[in-house]
């Protein structure tokens, strides 16, 4: 039960932030002919048909994911959620990794990661950041996993 309610919240915050990305991708007023912003890891036009698009469905996509999807884990046994859960560890963790050795490669003056929550200037902060990143991806790829797997173990004893 406890794994449902965590998969539960962490879906929820996921669903809120991409309604968020939604919201602000609809409030963008700087329009253009082949111009574009980047929003959830995906280029949008900066038109007036590609804002309204990508906008209302990344609400579309937050709503389903604040709501219906909690719904469906709440009926998912224990054992499921737990592997699913384990699953979006790795994912996160090997997105968090292929970004600290995108940092660290990188030869660009200035990055700015996460909707502009990180903004990096110049080589040693971005070499900094990335290797604080992939020791982060080394947790969410084998320590989360492993502890679900754990914690999932001891409560069918």
């Amino acid at each position: 039960m406890r794994s449902q309610a965590s998969a539960s919240f962490i879906v929820r915050m996921i669903g809120l932030y991409v309604v968020l990305e939604g919201v602000r991708t609809l409030l963008i007023q700087a329009r253009g002919v082949n111009v574009g912003v980047h929003k959830l890891g995906i280029f949008i036009p900066v038109t007036d048909r590609g804002i309204v698009l990508y906008g209302v469905s990344f609400i579309a996509a937050g709503f389903a994911a604040t709501v219906l999807l909690p719904l469906l884990l709440s009926k998912l046994p224990d054992r499921w959620v737990g592997v699913l859960m384990a699953a979006a560890s790795c994912l996160i963790g090997l997105v968090l990794g292929a970004i600290g050795i995108e940092l660290i490669t990188s030869h660009a003056q200035g990055m700015v990661l996460f909707g502009g929550l990180l903004s990096l200037d110049g080589r040693t902060a971005q070499r900094l950041c990335g290797i604080l990143f992939l020791p982060l991806a080394l947790i969410f790829v084998v320590v989360v996993p492993f502890l679900l797997y754990k914690n999932g173990v001891k409560s069918r004893m």
